[in-house]
């Protein structure tokens, strides 16, 4: 092959690999739904979650259940005994280029809690192609599968040798913390945080520790003597043949394969044509989510066809293409099998990055006080009057191009962007928040972010706009003791859905672009352990005005994974702070427990001097020069 062919092959690689991710990101906004919310007030609706997101197990997840799960769902990519070697990965047609990490190697789960873990496999991980499982398997099946693979590189030996490493102290489930923290830390902080004196826990050898921490985890879960077991997928037994009745009119169906995608590719910017060359990719929605996506060319017209596809009632079809960087689907439809066939056009549109175009016509902020934190949860709807896509010509990568951008108050810490995350990025001050789908004509468009500010019981909090606001602004409280104050944002009462209630504040404003939003939050924080009741994911509901469009839909997903991600506890730069806070709500528990009879007195004793102990030596690490 000539250096020139070597280059042509490099960069229709590339191209392929962009419009791959681009049309993932495509599936993942457009796959999302939005509806209307009873009983109301007609400016008020509801964007639901694609996936509810159990961010807790409700009962100890089996691990007998995630074998079985994994060996009937996982193993084509992953391999039947989780090495990451399974059939479909490698670099031929139709398979998957990127190998996925080893669940043998201990390495995979190190910096990654259970609920990092549950995430990943409830919304999908975009960049491997990993589908997401939110809708097929149920919330204890995905705790199930997650707390299989996480613990997958432990054996029984480790078990047993954890187990002995504490003959002389032995620790119990009630040892433990509780599950809400339990599936937000890794299991390097899971044996600092089971009650163990601080130097015993320091003197153990790194196998001392792997093994201690596969006991721990074996505490946690159902059905423990299938950790690090792979477990091959049961054999489905046929359904017996019969005979049909003599009358009977056999079913006609078209054959296997033989359906037919077709669409065209129109610019909706006025007086503008298509410019370039073009493929279109077609993704088959089953319940295990999007399928590999099976590509060809738009010609001069913009009109493709897909031939030979299986049209099925149970499955939807999409179709995405990249116009001059940027990702735009059709609408996704459900098959029709007595048709065998669908028409799915595509909508391009060039780009401006004139702010002007733009406008806020609904924000909501979801707050809640969290430990030492308030959590802000903002869904903001913005509306495009031009009849160009919103985009900037930044690029944040070699694939993304940046577009709205929205500050965080001073101070907050951004939770809801990261590595993992590909449609949002934070900014390059660190101190807002970069979407990178295009804003497009005449639809409802919606932003999320969400951050944390420190608390300590009264906070101001000022949110500057962005662009220019003209519209519902509504702040709702999640936690009941808290009080809002603000000049602009007055109460409207409580507000309840999906069972939680709020207490409602906001109005109908009109502010310039650099304008502000300021209120005051006093109140909530609790001081008897350190804590807050927190509403947990699937139960915050965004109230928000909806205009009709499939990209005014958020991924909720994406959504998810950057909100309950960073709720985990997480070492600091000096590696200490949060677990103080931990020890420290957890000898409050531990004394509430012993004054309201729960616990008795022996056992108060003993768990409480060695939480003293380790909060002790925690300290003293913290003040070496004390």
């Amino acid at each position: 092959m000539s250096k020139e062919e070597v280059l042509q092959h490099t960069l229709t690689r590339k191209y392929r690999l962009c419009s791959v991710i681009l049309g993932l990101l495509m599936v993942m906004v457009l796959l999302a739904g939005c509806g209307g919310l009873g009983g109301e007030p007609a400016i008020i609706m509801t964007l639901a979650p694609a996936t509810p997101i159990a961010d807790v197990p409700t009962l100890p997840p089996d691990l007998a259940r995630g074998a079985v799960l994994f060996a009937e769902n996982c193993t084509r990519c992953h391999g039947t005994g989780g090495a990451g070697d399974g059939e479909l990965i490698g670099v031929g047609e139709g398979q998957i280029p990127t190998r996925p990490r080893s669940f043998l190697d201990a390495a995979t789960t190190a910096e990654q809690t259970p609920l990092d873990w549950y995430l990943t496999i409830t919304n999908g991980n975009l960049e491997v192609l990993m589908p997401p499982w939110g809708d097929a398997l149920t919330d204890a099946d995905r705790w199930a599968v997650t707390l299989y693979t996480y613990t997958l590189h432990y054996t029984q030996a480790n078990i047993q040798s954890g187990a002995e490493v504490t003959a002389g102290d032995p620790v119990m489930p009630a040892d433990l913390p509780e599950t809400f923290q339990l599936v937000r830390i890794t299991d390097a902080e899971l044996i600092t945080q089971a009650g163990l004196p601080a130097p015993f826990v320091q003197s153990l050898s790194d196998d001392q520790r792997t093994s201690l921490a596969a006991y721990l985890r074996s505490l946690t879960v159902a059905n423990a003597q299938q950790m690090g077991v792979v477990s091959i997928a049961p054999v489905v037994t046929a359904e017996p043949m019969t005979t049909p009745e003599p009358d009977a009119t056999p079913e006609v169906t078209p054959a296997v394969g033989t359906g037919t995608v077709t669409g065209i590719v129109t610019n909706g910017t006025a007086g503008a044509a298509l410019d370039g060359e073009m493929n279109a990719s077609l993704y088959t929605i089953t319940q295990q989510g999007a399928t590999t996506p099976v590509e060809t060319t738009v010609d001069a017209e913009g009109k493709f066809v897909f031939a030979n596809v299986d049209i099925r009632a149970d499955e939807r079809y999409l179709v995405t293409v990249t116009y001059k960087g940027r990702g735009y689907g059709s609408e996704a439809k459900n098959g029709d099998p007595t048709l065998n066939a669908l028409d799915l056009p595509v909508t391009v549109y060039e780009t401006t990055d004139d702010a002007s175009v733009l406008d806020i016509s609904a924000w909501v902020s979801q707050v809640q006080v969290v430990g030492n934190y308030l959590e802000v949860n903002d869904f903001i709807q913005f509306n495009n009057t031009s009849d160009r896509a919103y985009s900037t010509e930044q690029m944040l990568d070699a694939v993304r191009y940046g577009g709205l951008q929205v500050p965080v108050p001073d101070g907050a810490q951004i939770l809801s962007a990261d590595v993992r995350s590909a449609r949002y990025a934070i900014g390059a001050d660190g101190k807002s928040v970069i979407d990178t789908a295009p804003v497009l004509p005449g639809q409802g468009h919606i932003f999320q972010m969400v951050y944390r500010l420190p608390y300590q019981g009264d906070i101001s909090v000022e949110q500057r706009m962005p662009y220019l606001f003209n519209g519902s602004f509504r702040l709702l409280m999640a936690t009941p003791m808290a009080v809002v104050t603000s000049d602009r944002l007055p109460s409207i009462g409580p507000q309840t859905l999906s069972g939680v209630q709020y207490q409602g504040y906001g109005g109908t404003l009109t502010l310039a672009a650099g304008d502000n939003i300021r209120y005051t939050v006093q109140g909530g924080a609790s001081s008897s352990n350190g804590t807050a009741a927190v509403v947990s994911s699937d139960k915050l509901v965004p109230l928000l005005l909806i205009l009709a469009g499939v990209i005014a839909v958020i991924a909720a997903v994406v959504i998810q994974l950057g909100k309950n991600r960073q709720l985990s506890v997480q070492k600091t730069s000096d590696g200490s702070d949060k677990l103080i806070d931990g020890l420290v709500a957890q000898i409050a528990e531990l004394d509430e427990s012993y004054r309201t009879g729960a616990v008795d007195a022996a056992t108060y004793q003993k768990r409480r001097e060695r939480l003293k102990t380790r909060l002790a030596t925690l300290i003293d690490e913290d003040n070496p020069n004390q």
